[in-house]
Formats: C-alpha cells, structure tokens, sequence
C-alpha cells in the first residue's frame, strides 16, 4: 500500500472476538488514510478510526490463510474499510515511514 502512494499507519488495540482478544493480549490492523470511503465493492459501511484530522480505514492483514483460501470480497475482512471482529478498539498507531 505504501508503495502504491497511500498513507498507512498501524493502528494497535484490541479486537473483540479475535484469537489475541480470547488470549487477552492486543492486536494489530493496517490503517488507510484516503480522501473518501472506499470504492471497491457494494458496501454500505465502512470501519475506521481518526487520529487528529486524518481517518485510517481498518484492513485485517491476515484475514485468512492465503495459501488455502482465495480472495472473496463477499468475506467481511478482506477489504479495505472492513472490520471482521465484533469491534476494534484503537489504542495507539504507529505512523509507516514516508
């Protein structure tokens, strides 16, 4: 993403519902910093928290196993905007290198 020119972050908390919620420790998403909501797919809502005056929608880096599964977007969690954890709580980010 970041080599595409988008604005990435690591956003850092804690995600109700998810393996490292259960183990009660936190978890890591990707944050996309754009303009609008995303324009990828028939949805009517979309995930994401603000840091000062940028919004990072939320995008699940390991959703699934990419060696047995291939890409659905009908899966919540496979794009960018998209939260497949009954909620994330943002705690902290940590801003990608320019």
């Amino acid at each position: 993403m970041k080599a595409g020119g988008l604005d990435t972050a690591v956003l850092l908390g804690t995600a109700k519902g998810s393996p490292e919620d259960n183990a009660g420790v936190g978890h890591a998403m990707v944050g996309v910093a754009l303009d609008q909501d995303p324009d990828d797919h028939c949805r009517e809502s979309f995930s994401y928290v603000d840091h000062g005056s940028t919004r990072y929608y939320l995008a699940e880096a390991t959703w699934s196993d990419p060696f047995t599964e291939s890409w659905n977007y009908d899966e919540i969690g496979t794009a960018v905007g998209d939260n497949p954890w009954a909620e994330f709580s943002d705690i902290g980010i940590v801003k990608t290198p320019v």
